[in-house]
């Protein structure tokens, strides 16, 4: 579905994220940055929730509008997350620990290694083990680069993750047989089921680290892992 704003920006809901299908030649942004495949984050420092929220904002705003937007679609696979700031107060940094995340760097990949239950992410799409590319356009390098772009004073906090257990699904969807039911364990062990109660199941087991597949019970070689 789309939708259309009055000052000249058509929107589409992709995947759980609100991107700009059009920019009029008319509108009020047609000489800003925003182009057709952004992704709308936040208006004002508010985020926002699908194409509706940005037309209700938009609607009951006035003098100067802030959108905090991506600079073109998300790679296959990862997506945009942003969040309010916690406010630490006056005076006071906030830091990847204040926001309740930490990271880790394994192989040369910067990972979530952990989520505290009061984190401002514990409601978002990020989840441990998640690979964060960039915080508010910033490369993450290394964790230490990721913690310190989150402990930015800014009110809005833009990441981009990529899902590791969401790329093993779409893999198990896409490779293995349709005559297997899939039942997943937790994000990284998933058994595929077949025939009567007694038969053994092939259990998947993707390695966190280097993100390979392995199969238990795989002895008829039912399950070709050259693709995974």
């Amino acid at each position: 579905t789309e939708f259309e704003c009055e000052i000249g920006l058509s929107l589409i809901e992709k995947n759980g994220t609100t991107v700009v299908a059009e920019v009029s030649k008319s509108g009020l942004f047609s000489e800003t940055e925003i182009v057709e495949g952004c992704e709308i984050l936040a208006i004002n420092g508010q985020c926002v929730r699908g194409p509706r929220s940005v037309m209700r904002m938009l609607k009951d705003l006035t003098g100067k509008v802030t959108i905090m937007a991506s600079d073109g679609p998300s790679p296959p696979g990862a997506r945009f997350v942003a969040k309010k700031h916690r406010s630490q107060g006056v005076g006071r940094k906030a830091d990847s620990d204040s926001q309740g995340i930490t990271f880790q760097t394994i192989d040369g990949l910067v990972s979530i290694k952990d989520i505290s239950a009061d984190s401002i992410f514990l409601e978002s799409p990020i989840s441990k083990g998640d690979i964060c590319l960039s915080i508010d356009g910033v490369p993450t390098l290394d964790s230490d680069v990721a913690a310190r772009s989150l402990g930015r004073p800014q009110s809005i906090v833009a990441m981009l993750v990529f899902s590791l257990s969401g790329f093993w699904k779409n893999i198990v969807e896409f490779i293995i047989d349709e005559k297997f039911n899939r039942w997943w364990k937790k994000d990284s062990v998933c058994s595929l089921l077949w025939g009567d109660e007694d038969c053994v199941p092939i259990t998947l087991k993707f390695d966190e680290r280097t993100a390979l597949c392995k199969a238990e019970g795989n002895d008829e070689k039912e399950v070709d892992l050259k693709y995974m």
